[in-house]
């Protein structure tokens, strides 16, 4: 008798704890209410309008470009800064030919784009560059560093006005040791494409980054979303992503029985695969023009 009575004071001790704590998080919560009533921090919550107003007042200006490519503007609605958009194809199929095409139709529209090109060496990229429009570089380019990178944003930006970011590859940003502490490539790239999209909202920048696909059937298979490597993360946190499909040349019975490989033509399947801001999804056709070292949108319809 004398234990279980025991026990009912423990059960009621705690059960009184339980309602004081709860009466002391009730009173905490009142409290943060009344405070929060009059709270005009940076962050304070704002109408709309209100908020549009400041900007105007602050003299922010709005980046928002168009690539030139009447289909691919009106799919997108056109690109602002903030967005991250995801680029990808599979190798030798014009990832970054369709970047430098991107490059010079923005510096004719007046605006300057800084570029981090890890896969070859300056002296040859910037040699490979179709007209040399004007835009910017670090004068050495480190890989595997985040913070590297956004102080390059901040300073070309400070510098030179640069809101347009092009990144190429994906890869190259990985930093081994987070991706030790992970044990998991999926999660660290899920990690980065996120700070990436911080990135871009904190320094209002338009981010364009090459992401790399798994290997497919080129000849045959158009690639789609699923097929971005590595991780499902990389089309999660992107605002559109894009892929690139170069229309294979047509081979014979005996090309084919002797394995010779696939032949690519000029033309190319550009595919909408995922359109945060209108929702838009499909495909239009582009084509290389060796003279001018540049994409245009073909005006047929699409062959596929």
């Amino acid at each position: 008798m004398a234990f279980k009575t025991f026990k009912m004071k423990i059960l009621d001790e705690l059960i009184a704890e339980l309602q004081s704590a709860k009466k002391g998080a009730e009173a905490d919560h009142e409290k943060k209410i009344v405070d929060l009533k009059t709270y005009e921090g940076e962050d304070k919550v704002v109408h709309i309008q209100d908020a549009l107003k400041t900007m105007e007042e602050a003299g922010q200006s709005v980046l928002r470009v168009k690539t030139g490519l009447m289909k691919f503007d009106g799919f997108l609605s056109g690109l602002q800064e903030e967005q991250l958009i995801i680029f990808s194809a599979p190798t030798g199929h014009g990832k970054t030919t369709f970047f430098k095409t991107l490059t010079k139709k923005f510096f004719e529209q007046g605006h300057h784009s800084i570029w981090f090109s890890f896969e070859v060496g300056m002296r040859e990229f910037c040699e490979s560059f179709p007209g040399m429009p004007s835009f910017y570089i670090p004068s050495i380019v480190e890989g595997g560093s985040l913070k590297w990178l956004e102080d390059r944003i901040i300073e070309g930006q400070a510098k030179f006005g640069t809101k347009i970011v092009f990144i190429d590859h994906l890869h190259y940003l990985i930093d081994m040791k987070t991706l030790s502490i992970t044990k998991n490539q999926s999660i660290a790239i899920g990690m980065l494409l996120r700070e990436l999209k911080n990135i871009a909202r904190r320094n209002k920048v338009l981010i364009f980054l090459v992401a790399h696909l798994r290997k497919i059937d080129i000849e045959s298979e158009m690639p789609n979303i699923n097929d971005l490597r590595d991780s499902s993360f990389v089309g999660q946190e992107a605002d559109a992503v894009v892929l690139m499909w170069r229309i294979p040349k047509p081979q014979t019975k005996e090309e084919k029985k002797a394995q010779m490989p696939t032949e690519l033509t000029n033309e190319a399947i550009m595919n909408i695969v995922k359109n945060r801001k209108t929702g838009k999804l499909g495909h239009f056709r582009v084509e290389y023009d060796e003279t001018q070292h540049e994409f245009y949108e073909s005006i047929f319809e699409s062959r596929i």
